[in-house]
């Protein structure tokens, strides 16, 4: 739940909710999109059992495409796609981060 973060620096200040997040703004995570996990959930639900067996074995992780992207840079982008005259609307975002929690996540 500690990754939840990752999405409440973008949905809380969009709702006009101010958030405090207990990650570093420098920890990165994968994210991707809808499409993106969706598209991949069908495609390997599709596969014949045997192709899986193959590829992956008894491990079943499978890696979806994402990119890494840090707190602050979904903060920025939030505010980057925000016309300025609604800035003043948007939640703020603080930081007080827990080394353990920053680490296990980053």
């Amino acid at each position: 739940a500690t990754t939840s973060i990752f999405s409440g620096v973008v949905r809380e200040p969009l709702g006009g909710q101010d958030t405090t997040s207990p990650i570093r703004a420098d920890v990165g995570h994968a994210v991707t999109g809808h499409r993106t996990a969706v598209g991949a959930l069908v495609y390997i639900h599709q596969l014949p059992v045997s192709r899986i067996d193959e590829v992956l074995g008894f491990d079943r992780v499978v890696f979806i495409p994402s990119v890494a992207v840090t707190l602050k840079e979904l903060e920025d982008a939030t505010r980057r796609v925000v016309k300025p005259h609604c800035h003043s609307l948007l939640g703020k975002v603080t930081y007080a981060p827990d080394e353990t929690l920053s680490t296990a996540v980053g």
